[in-house]
C-alpha cells in the first residue's frame, strides 16, 4: 500500500469517527430535549469548558464569565424542550445561546469591560506554550487575548472559534451561519488583523520605554 494510499485510508477512517462522534451527540440531544436528566448532564460536560474559553475571552474577567456561562447552560436547560434539529451541530445552537448571554452582559454593563487576570488567561489562551512557559511567554498570551478586541468582530468570532474553542470548520460556519469558505476568508483576513495588531502594540511598547 502507498503512502497515497495510506492518508486516503487514514481520512476515511477520521471521517467514519467524527461521524459517529455527530451520531452519538444526535441522540444524545435528542434524549435530553424529552428530559433525560443524564444526557442533559453529559452535554454539560462536553461542552462546558468550550464555552466557558469563548465567554473569557469575550469579556476578559473570570467572574463575569462564570456568571455568564452559568446563564448559557441554564439557557439550553430551558430551551431543550424546543429545540429542533435542523441538521447543524448542537453547538451551534449553543453558541448562539452564548452569544446573546455575552451580549446582555456587556449592554448591562456601564464601566470598561475588566483586564486579563494573568492566572486565569495563561490557562485558557489556545497557544499555549506549556506548563513550563516563562514570564514572556505567558504575557505574549495574554497580549494575544487583548489583541483579539482590536479586530473587527465577524473576525473575532471566527478566530476564537476555530483556534480557542477548537469548533471544526463546518461547526464554525454552522454557528456563524456562513460558508466555510466565507469562515476560511475570515481566519485569513483575522489571523493578518491580529499580527498587525501584536506587531504594534510590541512597537508602542518599545517606543514608550525609550521615553522612560
Amino acid at each position: 500500500m502507498g503512502l497515497d494510499d495510506g492518508l486516503a485510508k487514514d481520512r476515511v477512517g477520521e471521517l467514519f469517527v467524527r461521524e459517529c462522534d455527530v451520531n452519538r451527540e444526535r441522540a444524545q440531544v435528542r434524549r435530553a430535549c424529552r428530559g433525560d436528566t443524564s444526557a442533559i448532564e453529559a452535554l454539560y460536560r462536553t461542552h462546558y469548558e468550550p464555552v466557558f474559553r469563548y465567554i473569557f475571552f469575550r469579556l476578559r474577567s473570570t467572574v463575569a464569565t462564570e456568571d455568564v456561562t452559568h446563564q448559557v447552560f441554564l439557557g439550553m436547560c430551558q430551551g431543550l424542550s424546543r429545540y429542533h434539529d435542523e441538521g447543524k451541530p448542537f453547538v451551534a445552537w449553543l453558541y448562539g445561546i452564548a452569544k446573546k448571554q455575552v451580549a446582555y452582559h456587556q449592554k448591562g454593563q456601564r464601566r470598561a469591560a475588566l483586564p486579563v487576570e494573568l492566572e486565569s488567561g495563561q490557562e485558557l489562551i489556545a497557544e499555549t506554550a506549556g506548563p513550563h512557559a516563562t514570564l514572556e511567554g505567558r504575557e505574549r498570551r495574554l497580549a494575544i487575548a487583548e489583541a483579539l478586541h482590536s479586530i473587527p468582530a465577524r473576525q473575532r468570532e471566527a478566530i476564537i472559534l476555530r483556534y480557542i474553542v477548537s469548533l471544526s470548520l463546518a461547526e464554525t460556519a454552522a454557528a456563524l451561519g456562513r460558508s466555510e469558505g466565507a469562515v476560511k476568508q475570515l481566519q485569513l483576513r483575522g489571523l493578518s488583523s491580529l499580527r498587525n495588531s501584536l506587531d504594534f502594540a510590541k512597537g508602542s511598547r518599545s517606543l514608550l520605554s525609550l521615553t522612560d
